[in-house]
């Protein structure tokens, strides 16, 4: 197991860790996994994260997308470009995209299962994935 200080939207989250293998959650503070506290109204996995003390509800799959999951260069910029751009723009532009669960299941936060998107590649997926259920 591998674990890598927790990332939310470009902030590194003190005291957490995700799992590089399956996204799972740990807090240094207690040293166990953090719990899942359900879902939202969505049916996204959720967790109660504390953060310079304040506690925050926290989506699973945006910490492990924004930790472990290479945010791809906008279209029109080339990859040597991208990687020469300072981590604020990229944070930025992370605003401008979504995460797409891979197999559409909400519940499922494996990085494995993770991409990022824009919202018109979202969209279609989600055409996609409604045409095939009926």
């Amino acid at each position: 197991m591998k674990l890598i200080p927790a990332i939310h939207n470009g902030i590194q989250l003190e005291n957490y860790w995700v799992n590089s293998v399956d996204g799972t959650i740990w807090s240094t503070k207690r040293s166990k996994i953090k719990q899942i506290k359900g879902s939202n109204h969505l049916g996204y996995r959720r967790t109660s994260l504390t953060v310079n003390g304040k506690t925050h509800q926290l989506l699973l799959h945006r910490i492990v997308a924004c930790t472990l999951i290479k945010f791809p260069p906008p279209m029109g910029v080339t990859k040597q470009v991208w990687n020469n751009t300072h981590e604020s723009v990229k944070r930025a532009m992370s605003n401008l995209y979504l995460i797409n669960h891979i197999d559409h299941n909400r519940a499922n936060y494996n990085p494995k299962n993770l991409e990022w998107v824009t919202h018109t590649e979202n969209a279609i997926a989600s055409v996609k994935h409604k045409s095939k259920r009926k």
